[in-house]
């Protein structure tokens, strides 16, 4: 679905650029200039409606790109005092301030279910004894993470049985989460910000990878390889599920073993 709707705004984007530079040529005294402030307006519009249906979770950058389209629009009839592009680096940082502030860390499954998947899957169960042979302190907070980096770098190396959720966030700095020597449940959420930063998520070899962040100004790339043999297709329908949801803008995310 996100897909789809990035693809047609893009689609129709074009399609209007390519519209205003016929009119330009076939109608005299046509004003271009006027006209491609009014496409770009909308263009940020419908990015700020697809960023917001595509998860709640981007609801303030979906805000921060409405706000901007919307300023872009007024601008172009005359009814904004001050430039629009001046909004541009306020509500970018508005919008990361909020987002940082109303993070929650991600729904993991309930640990009874993830320690009955791994019984499945490995004849090992995820109890408070295997907790504590794995080095994870009372209350299985070692299954959870929060990697955090502000004008600086941090890398965290989980080795937990039963790893369910993880929090990423890099401002201006790089995040690294290491999960390659832990044992994962059967679905991981890995939530994460990046602005104007880098994040890095490294996965163990059988395990597959969802990713619903968004991108805005940014890159997302995915270079896991799930090694799991299509030949026994038992170890493939019970490996664990990484699911990694957020935000980047100006930075970048990559995910590989």
């Amino acid at each position: 679905m996100r897909t789809v709707s990035s693809r047609i705004i893009a689609g129709l984007v074009i399609v209007g650029v390519g519209l205003v530079l016929l009119a330009n040529v076939v109608i005299p005294d046509f004003q271009m200039g006027s006209v491609f402030r009014l496409i770009i307006g909308i263009a940020v519009i419908a990015l700020g409606v697809s960023t917001l249906l595509s998860s709640w979770s981007n609801l303030w950058w979906a805000l921060a790109l409405l706000v901007v389209g919307v300023a872009l629009i007024l601008d172009n009839f005359g009814l904004l005092p001050f430039s629009p592009w001046a909004l541009i680096a306020p509500a970018a940082v508005i919008a990361l301030g909020l987002s940082v502030l109303t993070r929650r860390r991600p729904k993991a499954a309930p640990s009874a279910a993830s320690a009955q998947g791994h019984a499945s899957c490995s004849g090992v169960a995820g109890s408070a004894a295997d907790a504590g042979r794995f080095g994870a302190p009372s209350g299985d907070a070692a299954l959870d993470q929060n990697v955090t980096a502000v004008l600086g770098g941090s890398e965290v190396r989980s080795t937990a049985h039963g790893f369910r959720s993880a929090s990423m966030t890099a401002v201006l700095g790089s995040s690294t989460l290491d999960l390659t020597r832990a044992v994962l449940a059967p679905e991981v959420r890995i939530d994460v910000l990046a602005f104007m930063g880098g994040l890095e998520i490294r996965i163990p070899d059988g395990a597959r990878v969802r990713v619903e962040a968004t991108a805005l100004l940014g890159g997302v790339e995915d270079r896991s390889v799930f090694s799991v043999s299509a030949a026994d297709p038992s170890v493939a329908a019970t490996a664990p599920v990484v699911v990694i949801g957020g935000q980047v803008m100006l930075g970048s995310l990559e995910i590989r073993n």
